[in-house]
C-alpha cells in the first residue's frame, strides 16, 4: 500500500496527485512517476521505473510519495525558522515583477506575500 501523500509545500494545497512522465524511449508507456499538486503546479522528484520486477511500478511510486512528503515542512515552515520558505518567497515575488500577470501568478504572488507577512509579523519584505 503507498503512503498518504503530504499537502503543497508552497500553496498547501490538499489537491495532490500521482503523476508520470515518458521518454523517448518508453514512448506513452510511463517511464517513471512523480506527485504533482493540481493546484498551483509544483512537482516532485521524477522516479524512473527500472529492471524487471512485477513490483517495479509500485516501487517507483512509492519512491516518489517519499521524495513529495521530505519536502513538505511541519507546520508550514521549513527547518531554521522559516529561512529556506522566506528565501524561496522573496526570490519568487521579485520574480513576479517581471511577468505578466495572469491569475496563477497573482495567485502565487498573493501566497508568497501571505507566507513573508506570517514570518515577519511587523510587515512583508520589500521584495
Amino acid at each position: 500500500m503507498l503512503d498518504k501523500l503530504a499537502p503543497c509545500p508552497f500553496c498547501g494545497s490538499e489537491h495532490v496527485s500521482m503523476s508520470f512522465f515518458a521518454t523517448p524511449d518508453s514512448g506513452s508507456t510511463p517511464a517513471g512517476h512523480f506527485i504533482e499538486c493540481e493546484t498551483c503546479s509544483a512537482a516532485g522528484e521524477g522516479v524512473r521505473i527500472v529492471g524487471e520486477a512485477p513490483d517495479r511500478i509500485e516501487y517507483a511510486q512509492s519512491k516518489a510519495i517519499a521524495a513529495w512528503n521530505r519536502r513538505h515542512p511541519a507546520n508550514g515552515q521549513s527547518e531554521g525558522g522559516g529561512e529556506r520558505l522566506r528565501t524561496f518567497a522573496e526570490f519568487v515575488l521579485g520574480q513576479m515583477h517581471n511577468l505578466p500577470r495572469t491569475q496563477t501568478a497573482n495567485y502565487v504572488a498573493h501566497r508568497c506575500e501571505e507566507e513573508l507577512a506570517a514570518l515577519h509579523p511587523q510587515g512583508a519584505s520589500n521584495a
